[in-house]
Parts: structure tokens; C-alpha cells; sequence
């Protein structure tokens, strides 16, 4: 005798293990559930393999294979929106700087302008892409962009973390090299 499709998960109990620390147990009552639990264990999967796939350029950087960082950088940029990952940021900030380290100062500039547009006042990654974006300059020689961005890199950090921070403090120090090299 045949069972119908939507039986089959009746009473039955298993586990689905999503990553190393986060283990459901779940006893299925029809396939409608079935279905649900297959998306959220595919969206699991994928935020799994996203944070392989950025840990992996993580690492190529780290190794001054950028070129090879870049491809599988600008792969996850490509394939994810703002809402599909807590990881947004980290991305199109690891692709900025992997940009620097390729000389593509240009496009690091580029990267750098779209993150910051992206973040709201007071995020506390906001003062890490004006500093980023400094350093793009400073590399093309724009000292008065170097320092206005360094500025803003200052007072972001002051905002997000106050004047004690040691970022705030790297900032000023960024900004006493702009000021003597422009002769100020």
C-alpha cells in the first residue's frame, strides 16, 4: 500500500544540525512544515557558506594573494543584497581594502563612497570606510582629501566611541601626517 506524500513525516523525529552549536529537533506533522523547515535550513546553509566563502578571501588576503581574494570578493558582492546578510558590511569592506592592495585605487574609492553612503550617522563601522577611503586618497596623493576624510573618519569615531577610543587616537595621528605634509 502506498503512502500518501504529506504521511510520510507524520510522527516521525529526526535532527538537522545547521552548524557546529545550534542543533533543532523537530517532529514533523505535515509536508506544509516540512517545506518551511527545508527553507529555514537552506537559509542557514547558505549564511554557512557565505561565511566560508568570505573567511576563505579573509585568509587569500592575508597570504597577498589578492587577486584571488578579489574574484571571490567581488562573486559574494554580486550574489547578496543589503537584507540577505548580517555580513554586508564586512564584505564591501574587505573588497575595499583587498582594492587598495590590488593599486585599484579608483575602485577602492568607488567601494569605499558606495559603503559609506549606505551606513547611517553614528554606525560604529562609518568612521573604519571615511579612514578607508583616506587612505585610497593618500595613495593617489590627494593630501587634502586624505585629510578631509580622516576629519570625518575622527569625528565618527568620537561619536560611535568616544575620545578615548584607541581609533579616534590612530585618526589623529593620520591627521597630524596629512597636516605636515601639506605644510600646515
Amino acid at each position: 500500500m502506498k503512502t500518501k506524500p504529506d504521511q510520510l513525516f507524520n510522527s516521525t523525529h529526526f535532527s538537522l544540525k545547521l552548524d557546529c552549536s545550534f542543533k533543532v529537533n523537530v517532529k514533523f506533522i505535515s509536508l506544509h512544515k516540512l517545506f518551511n523547515l527545508l527553507f529555514i535550513y537552506l537559509f542557514f546553509f547558505s549564511q554557512f557558506i557565505f561565511c566560508q566563502s568570505l573567511q576563505e578571501a579573509k585568509d587569500l588576503m592575508k597570504s597577498n594573494k589578492y587577486q584571488e581574494a578579489d574574484s571571490i570578493l567581488t562573486l559574494i558582492c554580486n550574489s547578496i543584497s543589503e537584507r540577505d546578510t548580517p555580513y554586508y558590511v564586512e564584505v564591501y569592506k574587505s573588497l575595499a581594502i583587498n582594492q587598495n592592495h590590488l593599486k585599484d585605487y579608483q575602485k577602492s574609492i568607488h567601494t569605499w563612497e558606495y559603503l559609506i553612503s549606505y551606513l547611517s550617522p553614528g554606525h560604529k563601522e562609518l568612521g573604519d570606510c571615511y579612514f578607508g577611503l583616506g587612505v585610497s586618497y593618500y595613495e593617489l596623493n590627494n593630501i587634502e582629501e586624505f585629510i578631509l576624510q580622516n576629519e570625518k573618519a575622527r569625528d565618527a569615531y568620537a561619536l560611535a566611541f568616544g575620545r578615548s577610543d584607541i581609533k579616534y587616537t590612530k585618526t589623529l595621528n593620520s591627521l597630524g601626517l596629512g597636516y605636515k605634509f601639506n605644510g600646515e
